[in-house]
């Protein structure tokens, strides 16, 4: 079986699977590329919150990880891989309540010999209250965590964790020069209104795409002179 886009073909790996994926119908979880390996993890479906692990190395054989409790179940979380090891952290779920939010951080690295296990240990907490959805991209040896809503509301906010140290520390915006995509626009860092952004790093930057009730395409590039502090550069409006 198979889509069709525009000058691609595209294959129904679930196909494969007479029931379907075999992390079944859930939202909320976690997708990266590991080890080698792709893996899907945590979330939610109808029966609740999830801690559980899959991985593949081809997309349509998957194995379920056994050892992979030591996380908290939570659904619409944050990740990232830096270094080969992946930081899983933020989300709904934690705490007595499925509606309570996670400030907890979890890192989990593949053993360099025997079989393939993603083994996870709690590194510390946040710099911030516990939030979900949000943004995380790693840049130049940092994770950066953007972004978020919690019981308070949604923010905008930028955090950006050590590794080595497990220090989280704020980091400053900057609005700078905005090079635009067309002259007759308007527009800045979001508000707090402009959530569930998109994002990615590439060369020096990460950029920052849309979100709820934003279509601003951005670019966030740490200063030469303290990573802590970044500036932003408006690149127009996604799709103009």
């Amino acid at each position: 079986a198979g889509w069709y886009g525009i000058g691609r073909r595209w294959e129904d790996l679930a196909a494969s699977h007479p029931f379907g994926t075999p992390w079944g119908m859930r939202s909320g979880h976690g997708f990266a590329v590991v080890g080698g390996r792709l893996a899907v993890f945590g979330g939610e479906d109808s029966a609740g919150l999830k801690n559980d692990v899959f991985v593949s190395g081809d997309g349509a054989s998957w194995m379920r990880l056994h050892s992979t409790s030591e996380w908290q179940p939570r659904t619409n979380f944050l990740h990232a891989v830096l270094n080969e090891t992946l930081y899983v952290f933020s989300g709904r779920g934690c705490g007595a309540s499925a509606t309570s939010f996670c400030d907890d951080v979890y890192r989990a690295s593949v053993p360099s010999a025997g079989s393939f296990q993603l083994r996870f240990e709690k590194v510390g907490n946040l710099g911030r209250p516990g939030r979900q959805l949000g943004l995380a991209v790693p840049l130049q040896g940092r994770i950066y965590d953007i972004g978020g809503c919690s019981g308070s509301g949604c923010f905008v906010d930028i955090y950006a964790l050590e590794p080595d140290s497990g220090s989280w520390q704020a980091v400053q915006v900057e609005e700078g020069q905005s090079v635009w995509w067309t002259a007759d626009i308007v527009g800045r860092w979001p508000d707090t209104q402009a959530y569930r952004l998109v994002g990615a790093a590439h060369s020096d930057s990460i950029f920052v795409f849309g979100g709820q009730v934003s279509t601003y395409a951005m670019r966030l590039t740490p200063s030469s002179d303290a990573w802590w502090n970044m500036k932003l550069s408006v690149l127009g409006t996604v799709g103009s």
